[in-house]
C-alpha cells in the first residue's frame, strides 16, 4: 500500500482506536499499551506539537502498534514521516528515529531570533 494511502487508512481509524481504548489511563508513561495509544491519539486530535517527543519514543516500542499510532499521529501533527516505517527492519526503523531525534532537537533549538535570558 503506497505510503500516502496507508497514512489516510490509519487517520480514519484514529477514531475508532481512541474508542478501544476504554478506560485506560490516558498517558505516555502509561503500564498499559492502550493508554500510551490513547495518548497520542489525542496527540493527534489535538494537534499538539508538544506530544512530538513522546511520540518519537513510542516509534520505538516492540509494540507494532504503539509505532503505527506514533508514526501516524506525528505525521498528522508535522506533516513528515522522516521515512519511518514502522514495520521496517530494526535497522532501518532505528535510523529513522534518529532523524526524528535530530527533528526534535532543532525544534527545541532556540532560533537567532528568540532572546536568551542572562
Amino acid at each position: 500500500m503506497p505510503s500516502a494511502t496507508r497514512f489516510l487508512a490509519i487517520a480514519a481509524c484514529l477514531p475508532f482506536l481512541h474508542a478501544c481504548a476504554g478506560d485506560a489511563k490516558t498517558d505516555f508513561d502509561s503500564l498499559q499499551s492502550t493508554g500510551r495509544i490513547k495518548a497520542a491519539v489525542q496527540a493527534a486530535e489535538l494537534n499538539d506539537r508538544a506530544a512530538v517527543p513522546e511520540l518519537v519514543v513510542m516509534l520505538n516500542s516492540d509494540d507494532p502498534a504503539e509505532r503505527l499510532v506514533a508514526i501516524s499521529a506525528l505525521h498528522k501533527i508535522t506533516g513528515q514521516s522522516l521515512g519511518y516505517d514502522g514495520s521496517a527492519p530494526e535497522t532501518d526503523r532505528d535510523a529513522a528515529i534518529a532523524r526524528w531525534q535530530a527533528f526534535v532537537e532543532r525544534s527545541n533549538a532556540p532560533s537567532a531570533d528568540t532572546p536568551t535570558k542572562r
